[in-house]
């Protein structure tokens, strides 16, 4: 039977179609292949859909640990525009992990990763 963590992943996976390519406890990393449904009427991809990756990746650093909870807070800067991005790829890590709070932090790149797109920082809260 697999693990609530495993479900999670296939499931954030189907839902989302992000890929996720790298999960260890010091870094999870996900991908998005982006469509044309991913942009807006100016070509860029939508913010939301780069906030949305990142907040998937950073959850899923802070549930590797088999702890799960909820967002508590989430911020996104972006740094860089995304008109010919063909690809998002999210790299997340747990900054601190506390009892019932945990700080994550994401960058989000282009395909080749020679160009930040945005920097997030979520809490999340632990379920007891």
């Amino acid at each position: 039977m697999e693990d609530i963590f495993t479900r999670n992943v296939k499931d954030m996976e189907e839902k989302f179609g992000c890929k996720f390519t790298l999960l260890t406890k010091e870094e999870v990393i996900s991908e998005l292949e982006i469509s044309d449904s991913h942009r807006n009427v100016m070509n860029l991809v939508y913010g939301g859909i780069v906030y949305n990756l990142a907040d998937i990746s950073a959850g899923t650093a802070f549930y590797i640990n088999g702890v799960m909870g909820p967002t508590v807070s989430g911020t996104i800067n972006y740094l860089n525009g995304t008109k010919n991005v063909t690809k998002l790829i999210c790299h997340s890590q747990c900054i601190r992990r506390g009892n019932t709070i945990s700080f994550v932090e994401s960058n989000i790149y282009n395909e080749t990763e020679d160009t930040l797109i945005a920097q997030a920082s979520f809490v999340y809260y632990a379920f007891k």
